[in-house]
């Protein structure tokens, strides 16, 4: 059964001798290659673009950001560029950290409204 970090550590305190469940316990805690594609780096290249490495090699590189202001100053637009999603809905946990990895970050005013533009680019599992 999937455990907390806590309690796995617990299991391996000096001293202890682990149990057949306690390692069972670990190993179904633990992200596995067969569980699907994650994400396994982000960095930022030379031009100031965000590249996200996958478990399977694959690299998706997010353009830098652009702002595009109105003339009201209250509405921005950043444009991430592509954006691969490889789960059925775009607003995943990989595409969140994506954004607050971003360097340099995001910044929203209170009085700001944000709009993010991108591309998708579904990879459907098979």
């Amino acid at each position: 059964m999937k455990q907390s970090r806590t309690v796995l550590k617990s299991y391996f305190e000096t001293g202890d001798k682990p149990t057949e469940p306690q390692f069972s316990d670990l190993i179904d805690s633990l992200m596995h290659l067969d569980d699907g594609v994650f994400v396994t780096n982000i960095e930022k290249d030379q031009n100031g673009n965000q590249v996200i490495t996958f478990s399977d090699n694959t690299k998706v590189s997010i353009e830098k950001q652009t702002d595009h202001v109105v003339q009201d100053n209250k509405i921005r637009t950043i444009n991430l560029g592509t954006i691969r999603s490889y789960n059925d809905s775009l607003i995943s946990p990989e595409l969140i950290n994506v954004l607050n990895a971003m360097d340099p970050p995001i910044n929203i005013a209170e009085d700001e409204i944000a709009i993010f533009e991108y591309e998708s680019d579904e990879i459907l599992e098979s």
